[in-house]
């Protein structure tokens, strides 16, 4: 998988998409445990890297919204003032509140939260299906053990 395809994925990311990635992802070819154990390093570090890449794109967008939030604040500040006004922390808020690229800023922070848990979700599901595969390796071992004892 190349990153293009990993970034596009995260762009598209929704629920149906991270139901169709959980079955492709997580499913367990029973007949080809060692199979599945070589290439679940590769897929699990790629989608950990994805998580890394939400986790950033979270944390820069709050950085820059918070930027913008307190511009305002200034903003509101020098406008009341200029009109004779108490620059109350009421009437401050008020002006902030009716930003509408702060309420669009907010919107979209939170679908890239909605996408960093997905992720996660999708993380810790591998975490679990690396779990799976182990046993299910030592299971396979034992029985070998016991059919040629």
């Amino acid at each position: 998988m190349k990153s293009d395809d990993l970034l596009k994925a995260y762009d598209e990311l929704d629920m149906d998409l991270y139901l169709k990635l959980a079955d492709s992802l997580l499913s367990i070819d029973k007949f080809s445990v060692n199979d599945e154990i070589l290439k679940h390093s590769r897929i699990y570090s790629y989608y950990c890297g994805l998580l890394e890449f939400a986790t950033k794109s979270v944390k820069d967008y709050e950085v820059d919204m918070e930027k913008h939030e307190v511009d305002l604040k200034n903003d509101a500040r020098d406008a009341i003032i200029q009109a004779g006004a108490r620059a109350t922390v009421a009437a401050v808020e008020d002006y902030v509140g009716r930003d509408s690229t702060l309420h669009s800023m907010k919107k979209n922070l939170e679908e890239k939260r909605y996408k960093q848990g997905l992720l996660k979700s999708l993380v810790q599901s591998m975490s679990h299906r690396k779990d799976l595969l182990v046993q299910l390796s030592a299971n396979s071992r034992a029985e070998t053990r016991m059919i040629t004892d």
